[in-house]
């Protein structure tokens, strides 16, 4: 039986006009999806199925529902964004998916820009509502293409000014030891404040070289695996090597405590 599951829920996989196509019966239920799944199969062989457009059948009420529950609850940025999402939501909540056209989005950001919103915030927005338009369509598949969300020009981004390699290397030598190593980690890794000070030993694998970060514990909420570098290497293993307190985390005082993110910034 073409029947397998996509997380809890069963799928259904069959053949309709020569091709393979994929649809979820949505239920957890086994027996209920076995009917489900011979009903379409009859149907199709009695020429009386015809694939149903989801994008005609979901509005956006409902993917921002799965959204919040299934990934933004997740993400540690969900207390201070929460509102974003429920202003796409007062917006867009009325309208299929099918009808959220580019002209729609302008309608959005232009009456986002009369509410006096600066454009770095509808960008925040805008770029939440392409993940959640990026998940309808690879993970749930509920639509097949993806409207053109286009942000907004000369938002105010604040310039990130990358240090040289002397001005690094100046920087360590103002660093107290334990300091130094978080530093060289970030530096050589590129992770956020954060993910380097809260670093788990769980997450660092010496063998493989390798940094991996749950979704969870970044913005856009897809997992990073990181390789690790030579000088971040040698830190790295010399830390869980030579750990005396059985702590979970790689940076850590003498109690096996991890360093607070915001004291450490203070520190540099």
């Amino acid at each position: 039986m073409g029947l397998y599951r996509r997380g809890s829920v069963w799928w259904m996989r069959f053949t309709y006009k020569g091709q393979q196509a994929r649809k979820s019966t949505e239920t957890i239920n086994r027996k209920l999806a076995e009917k489900i799944y011979c009903k379409v199969v009859s149907q199709i062989a009695e020429g009386k199925w015809f694939d149903v457009d989801e994008a005609d059948q979901r509005d956006f009420g409902e993917l921002a529902e799965k959204y919040e529950t299934q990934v933004f609850r997740e993400l540690k940025s969900y207390q201070k964004n929460r509102c974003y999402l429920n202003q796409l939501r007062d917006f867009f909540g009325k309208y299929r998916l099918s009808n959220i056209t580019p002209a729609l989005i302008d309608d959005f950001k232009q009456m986002r820009k009369e509410q006096g919103v600066t454009s770095t915030t509808i960008n925040k927005q805008l770029s939440m509502l392409r993940r959640m338009f990026n998940l309808a369509k690879k993970r749930w598949m509920w639509i097949k293409e993806i409207p053109l969300i286009e942000v907004e020009p000369n938002a105010d981004n604040k310039r990130t000014r990358h240090l040289s390699f002397k001005e690094f290397y100046r920087l360590l030598e103002f660093c107290d030891l334990w300091l130094k190593d978080i530093v060289i980690v970030a530096a050589w890794t590129g992770l956020r404040r954060e993910n380097v000070v809260m670093l788990r030993k769980m997450q660092v694998d010496l063998i493989k070289k390798e940094i991996t970060v749950d979704g969870a514990e970044i913005k856009n909420g897809e997992k990073l695996r990181i390789p690790i570098a030579g000088p971040a290497y040698e830190v790295l293993a010399g830390l869980m090597s030579n750990d005396k307190t059985n702590s979970l985390y790689v940076f850590r005082n003498e109690e096996g405590k991890p360093y607070n993110p915001k004291k450490s910034v203070q520190a540099i």
